[in-house]
């Protein structure tokens, strides 16, 4: 059920979805059905828009990103699919992320910023947060609406163009977080004072971005290219850091995810050995690596000295 006390005034509901979309978003966007990766859809949205300026320009940069998110949706959620069934390495990832990150929450009221799929909104609902999922894209968040509903959760689904002043009241939010959202955004001011303007006096804020200090892994992943990852490459620590001090706020700062040998012995043991056979030790292999690395990153205790080698940036506000 929507609270709208939430919100600064009741808007348009579609398809559960309340829409606080600008006029100039409203157009409908079909869905790629045949899609399967992101390049399957990303080059046909960027054809004719890789000039610099244009990447500069809010208005054009969000347009580009939920014709490009609402084109792949339903590849998206696929994937996930896909992973889940053969659960592979990245379906670890995803939850020992989830997991990882929650550490730093605070309940009950939790803003979801670029939700996606809300496939980590979707984890955290079930662990009793009372979670506001958002995101540019309204065929992204249909489809985590239909899981969610298949499993009975309570998501308040939010259809906003995150460059925007956000369409909440000031002080609603116990936790405010987002996983690879500000490698899209075009201004940076912006999006960290409304989300640090919807927290409530000790809420947190938990930042998880790209480092683009590692860009021969982001760019194999396919992801860092000019276009929808607009900021992609000021994705670092220095950045961080930098928005923190233009805007006057205190945090930390660190990089998380470090890849290791045993990534490689996780990801790449003998194929020779049968998949039922081999997965089992793999995963057994990628969680001590996991554990030995997450035990020495834990919240609200004095972090270790960051070598800067990890896959994202984190960043952390407690107001």
């Amino acid at each position: 059920m929507i609270d709208w006390s939430d919100f600064d005034k009741e808007y348009p509901v579609e398809d559960v979805i309340v829409n606080t979309l600008p006029e100039e978003l409203q157009y409908k966007v079909a869905v790629n059905t045949t899609a399967k990766t992101f390049f399957d859809v990303h080059p046909s949205v960027m054809e004719d828009h890789q000039n610099q300026k244009l990447l500069e320009n809010k208005k054009e940069m969000a347009s580009l990103q939920m014709e490009f998110y609402d084109k792949f949706a339903k590849g998206f959620q696929n994937m996930d699919d896909n992973r889940k069934k053969r659960e592979n390495a990245f379906q670890w990832k995803i939850e020992r992320l989830a997991i990882y990150d929650e550490q730093f929450f605070k309940k009950p009221k939790l803003l979801f910023i670029g939700a996606g799929n809300c496939r980590f909104a979707i984890r955290f609902a079930k662990k009793g947060y009372k979670v506001t999922a958002t995101d540019i894209s309204r065929n992204m968040l249909l489809e985590g609406k239909k899981i969610a509903d298949e499993m009975g959760l309570d998501i308040t689904f939010v259809a906003q163009n995150a460059e925007n002043p956000f369409p909440f009241k000031s002080e609603k939010f116990d936790t405010v977080y987002s996983l690879c959202v500000a490698n899209h955004i075009v201004d940076w001011k912006n999006y960290f004072n409304e989300k640090m303007r919807c927290l409530k006096p000790n809420g947190v804020l938990l930042e998880r971005m790209p480092n683009a200090k590692l860009w021969s892994f982001w760019k194999k992943q396919g992801e860092l290219n000019k276009g929808v990852e607009i900021k992609a490459e000021k994705c670092h620590r220095d950045s961080a850091y930098s928005i923190l001090n233009e805007l006057n706020l205190t945090g930390d700062v660190w990089t998380h995810d470090r890849i290791t040998r045993t990534d490689a012995l996780a990801r790449f043991y003998p194929f020779s050995i049968p998949r039922k056979l081999r997965m089992p030790f793999s995963k057994k292999i990628y969680k001590r690596r996991s554990y030995n690395e997450d035990e020495k990153l834990k919240p609200h205790e004095e972090l270790v000295p960051d070598d800067d080698k990890g896959i994202y940036t984190m960043i952390r506000i407690e107001k």
